[in-house]
């Protein structure tokens, strides 16, 4: 049998984004997706 009193912490979630065309999260998504392209086309271009 349990005796002991427990807290849990209320979750905080993250704000959910809408990513919709036009919208600054779209734009930072888009833009970090680019991200590994670039540094993979400059890495094979250096060879």
């Amino acid at each position: 049998m349990a005796n002991a009193l427990f807290k849990v912490p209320t979750p905080h979630n993250e704000p959910i984004l809408q990513y919709a065309p036009g919208s600054p999260e779209r734009a930072r998504l888009k833009e970090e997706l680019t991200k590994p392209w670039t540094s993979l086309l400059s890495s094979v271009a250096k060879r």
